[in-house]
């Protein structure tokens, strides 16, 4: 059975190959070439057929004329999407400009007001520092005055 199927299978090629091996083969000239030029015989041979081949050719003219007239006139849509999308870039940085101009402003203004806290803290603290030792010097001196008090009152001390 597989020696069937295979006779089969080769049957085109072994065709082919005992045709391509005859005395009187003569293989037919193929190529664009010689289609080219088959029909350009043709076409002189026939007025009628000249003729629709020169319409043909005039028309595909015509519309590639056409396509590349609208192509050089017209923007292409790529074009005009571009300046678009470029135009909304622009517009889309100056306002990202504008907001961190904004935040920086913001952020100034924030550590003015943080300088003045801590300009304000530290007056404070000077000023609670300076009471404190001011209430330790008081503190001190009454001490002194309540033991020399103590020793002029108390004969036996």
């Amino acid at each position: 059975m597989a020696v069937l199927d295979r006779l089969l299978d080769d049957r085109d090629g072994a065709v082919r190959d005992s045709v391509e091996q005859d005395v009187d083969f003569v293989p037919l000239p193929d190529g664009l070439i010689v289609r080219g030029e088959a029909i350009e015989a043709m076409a002189n041979a026939s007025p009628w057929l000249l003729t629709r081949i020169m319409l043909v050719f005039l028309t595909l003219l015509v519309l590639d004329l056409g396509a590349i007239l609208v192509m050089t006139v017209m923007p292409a849509p790529r074009t005009v999407v571009l300046g678009e999308i470029l135009t909304a870039e622009v517009a889309i940085r100056q306002a990202m400009a504008e907001a961190e101009q904004e935040i920086f402003r913001s952020n100034q203004s924030i550590l003015k007001a943080r300088e003045m806290m801590t300009k304000s803290e530290d007056e404070v603290d000077q000023r609670i520092t300076s009471h404190r030792r001011e209430m330790k010097a008081r503190q001190i001196i009454s001490d002194r005055i309540d033991d020399d008090l103590d020793a002029l009152l108390d004969p036996a001390g």
